[in-house]
């Protein structure tokens, strides 16, 4: 039974039976004023931030590190909780930089290229060097440095994709995943990336000539979760998981092979797999998913969920990679939604006086639940604690909660404009914990107030300036605007897909997040909880996209803007769309526009002829974003980072106008990408797009069509673009 009350901190004291801290004697100094957040002075430039300050009194000085503008950051753990990482590492930059924090020594290291690799984990060693665990999203590196060095002395790489990873003593234990279909042969290798998930191709269309009358065909292949999922059927093909495991040894080895750990599981659902993995003496605790079964009540029927019932257990396995069975135990039961177990939200592991705990959101709102592996619980912890979780809780003494609440109470982030209902939001090196509040990089001891810290990351110069959009050719037939087409002098339609841009400040808005705020929010915080929750470790660190931080909050005017070479506008809803091209003089596209537009003077199926070519428009690609980032096409359909991964044959979704046969050809002039890269809101009341996106598998060509979703529907894939009356012309700032 679930006590729902909130632990206070010295409660947690008795979880190992060791005994509390000694009480350290508290300073007072006065907490540093903390400006409200401004917006920068350029919408490219992510953050602004205060020069930095120097280094407290004791404190070794950092070395140089070139100074112009701050660079935003995110902040990363290192196991044990002696250091940390400072990264500027985003999914729409290739210039990735990290900085360690060194708690021992409160000073900062010196600047470290990633070079297109992404953190995944750290581990401090007791000779003055520490262990850095990169991704280059197809295989693992792992990297031993100097504490002062800015270039590892080794590093050895391999390609393993393990779904959780734990440091045990000196070695990585790498924990791999092999899946078989009950009563069936084996279905997926235990190393490399598992295969993206890809709906069966449809047979060619028979093109028409002459479309005297089209129909709206929905497109079955749009791969997402129903609106409203019915329950799974009984039939349903059941998949068993095997846990392997493969070690790292301390001079950055890996094994050959990965071998069976012994632990054996019914799979919840596709994705949801190995959750996490922490060390515990010389071996560590593993948590994951597994398919369940209704519990027992006494009265009534108990609600299953909309794929039935999951559970979440845990266990131990030991140094040489066994699975403990005696050790298994069920932490949460409960409905299974779609990535997840009801009450039991981005589930993992921390680290607790003796053992690590299970920490999960336990519903709405800041609560979150601890349940240890061992004995006790399940517990709600306070709103206090999960925001700061400071390590080794069990620990600390109850004199820490004043200073505690003080940092809880200002929001802390450990990335810009990332705050949500959760946990962890306090990253913790040396006994202090950084977290990012209002634009500056704070920190709390349990022994003081917050304070404010030195900015570890700047731009080594200032950014150069944006280069000037490719000069747009002026249409050749008709009365439309300079980057409209004409279609036979009836209408005219945008040469490219639509780049928003804000109408009051004509600053280009992210390509990557919704523009309406409250959309803009709920997706900038469903992206990170789906960056901790989902996937295996290189769809974990996989980074965001940046943000320009003063659309946060902010009632924007998006306008529509066709031009070449640059990101069409993802996430938009037909509404948004709608509202663009009206502030840009010009209205949505109906279907027999579009379908016209798309078919060409030459009347075929697709832009460049009658039948499909592979690769001639960016359609019907061999990889699904939300299969490498999630490991399942269905979930995660608003992660900010869907449009920025890359696929095996470089990026999936592409600058307008970069495929050069994707052409509806109309005289001497043409209308590219009306296949493929983005889906395109029409003006239909009921909502429809077309086109297919990239990754949609369909060969409808330009008869394309979705008609399944509202116009206040929006995913990675809706994009934009306008038409308008042959005689229409477009407001002056729209021709740039």
């Amino acid at each position: 039974m679930r006590r729902l009350l909130a632990v206070p901190l010295a409660a947690l004291v008795g979880c190992g039976g060791a005994p509390a801290e000694p009480v350290r004697a508290a300073t007072t100094p006065p907490p540093a004023a903390t400006p409200p957040r401004t917006a920068p002075a350029a919408p490219e430039t992510q953050l602004a931030s205060t020069p930095p300050l120097p280094a407290p009194e004791g404190t070794a000085p950092a070395p140089a590190v070139p100074t112009g503008p701050p660079r935003a950051i995110t902040l990363a753990p290192v196991h044990g909780a002696s250091s940390l990482f400072a990264l500027s590492d985003w999914a729409d930059r290739e210039d990735g930089v990290a900085r360690r924090y060194d708690g021992a020594r409160a000073s900062w290291g010196p600047p470290i290229a990633l070079g297109g690799e992404h953190f995944v984990a750290a581990y401090d060693r007791s000779d003055a060097h520490y262990v850095l665990v990169t991704s280059t999203l197809r295989a693992l590196c792992v990297s031993v440095f100097a504490v002062d060095a800015a270039s590892p002395e080794r590093k050895t790489c391999g390609p393993a994709a393990p779904e959780a990873l734990a440091f045990v003593g000196d070695r990585l234990a790498l924990l791999e995943t092999k899946s078989r279909t009950l009563g069936g042969p084996m279905k997926a290798a235990a190393t490399g990336k598992k295969a993206a998930t890809k709906a069966p191709k449809k047979a060619t269309s028979e093109p028409s000539k002459s479309p005297k009358k089209k129909k709206k065909k929905k497109d079955d292949s749009h791969s997402e979760p129903p609106k409203t999922p019915s329950p799974a059927p009984r039939t349903k093909t059941r998949t068993e998981i095997d846990v392997m495991v493969r070690w790292v040894d301390e001079r950055g080895h890996f094994d050959d092979e990965a071998t069976p750990t012994g632990l054996t599981f019914e799979r919840a659902m596709e994705g949801l797999e190995l959750i996490d993995a922490a060390p515990r003496g010389d071996g560590l605790d593993v948590v994951w998913y597994e398919a369940g079964v209704p519990p027992k009540v006494t009265r009534g029927t108990p609600r299953a969920g909309a794929l039935g019932w999951g559970r979440i257990a845990g266990g131990f396995v030991d140094a040489k990679g066994q699975f403990d069975k005696a050790s298994k135990r069920d932490l949460v039961r409960g409905p299974l939604e779609w990535g997840y177990v009801e009450g039991a939200r981005i589930p993992r592991l921390s680290p607790f006086r003796t053992h690590p705990w299970l920490l999960s959101l336990a519903g709405r709102g800041a609560q979150c639940e601890a349940t240890s592996l061992v004995a006790g619980g399940p517990a709600l912890l306070s709103k206090t604690l999960c925001t700061t979780l400071p390590p080794l809780l069990g620990g600390t003494a109850q004199e820490a909660i004043p200073y505690l609440e003080q940092a809880a109470s200002e929001l802390p982030e450990k990335a810009p404009g990332e705050r949500r209902d959760g946990f962890g939001f306090v990253t913790w090196a040396g006994g202090r914990g950084f977290y990012l509040a209002q634009g500056r990089l704070r920190s709390v001891g349990l022994d003081g107030p917050p304070r404010d810290e030195p900015w570890p990351l700047f731009e080594a110069a200032p950014p150069s300036a944006p280069a000037e959009s490719p000069s747009q050719s002026a249409s050749l037939r008709g009365p439309c605007p300079a980057e409209m087409v004409s279609i036979r002098g009836v209408f005219c339609i945008d040469r490219f897909e639509s780049q928003l841009v804000d109408a009051e400040s004509g600053a280009v808005l992210s390509p990557d997040f919704p523009t309406t705020p409250n959309l803009l929010q709920f997706a900038l915080g469903e992206g990170w909880m789906l960056k901790e929750g989902l996937g295996d470790v290189h769809g974990r660190a996989f980074p965001m996209p940046s943000l320009p931080l003063w659309q946060l909050g902010k009632a924007l005017s998006p306008r529509a803007l066709a031009r070449k070479g640059v990101r069409p506008q993802g996430y938009a809803t037909g509404l948004v769309a709608e509202a663009a091209c009206v502030a840009a003089g010009k209205r949505l596209c109906s279907e027999d526009e579009f379908v016209t537009a798309c078919r060409g003077e030459r009347d075929t199926l697709f832009p460049y002829g009658p039948d499909f070519e592979e690769g001639a428009c960016n359609v019907f690609r061999e990889d699904h974003p939300a299969s490498l980032l999630h490991d399942n096409p269905s979930l995660g359909h608003l992660d900010p980072r869907l449009n920025r991964v890359p696929g095996q044959k470089g990026p999936l979704l592409h600058v307008t106008g970069d495929f050069p046969k994707c052409v509806s050809r109309w005289g001497d002039d043409g209308v590219y990408d009306l296949v493929g890269n983005l889906d395109e809101w029409l003006d239909e009341p009921t909502g429809a797009f077309a086109g297919g996106f990239y990754a949609r598998s369909t060969r409808n060509g330009c008869e394309a069509l979705v008609g399944a979703h509202p116009k206040s529907y929006l995913d990675y894939s809706t994009g934009v673009r306008c038409c308008g009356d042959g005689a229409r012309s477009a407001p002056r700032e729209s021709r740039e």
